[in-house]
Parts: C-alpha cells; sequence; structure tokens
C-alpha cells in the first residue's frame, strides 16, 4: 500500500545522501532509473506540507532527478 511505498521511495533518497521525509506520505506509486538518476512520484492526490517555518505544495505528479545530496529538474513541487 501507500505507506510501504513511502517507505520505500525515502529508502531511495537516503541512499543518495538526502533527508528521509522529503515526501509525503500518500505515495501511490513511483518509478526510478538507477542509471539516469530520474525518477516520476505519483501521490494519491495533491497536498500541503508544513516544513519548519514554509507551506509546500506537492502536486500529484512529481518528478525530477537525483543525484548524491541534490535534486535537480524538480516538477510538481512548490514552496509558499
Amino acid at each position: 500500500g501507500a505507506t510501504m511505498l513511502h517507505g520505500v521511495a525515502n529508502d531511495v533518497l537516503l541512499e543518495y545522501g538526502l533527508p528521509k521525509g522529503l515526501l509525503p506520505d500518500s505515495v501511490n506509486s513511483y518509478t526510478f532509473d538507477n542509471a539516469t538518476g530520474d525518477y516520476q512520484i505519483e501521490l494519491a492526490s495533491s497536498c500541503y506540507v508544513w516544513f519548519g517555518d514554509h507551506y509546500v505544495y506537492f502536486d500529484k505528479k512529481l518528478s525530477g532527478t537525483i543525484s548524491h545530496g541534490a535534486i535537480t529538474n524538480l516538477s510538481g513541487v512548490m514552496a509558499k
């Protein structure tokens, strides 16, 4: 279910030196290409998550490229 996928997706972040908890809990599906670092994540729905002193908007579909310590070409996420 969504909880297991959330954990697996967060494990990928940890492998790349990124903190756990960057993703909302509602991960429906995700794909990750080890060779390029490209990923796509689909959430159950769009949502807002409170990070520190910012609300962060997550669209239902997220994508980008993960490299060690960084996420680039990020789409589907916006800070308010």
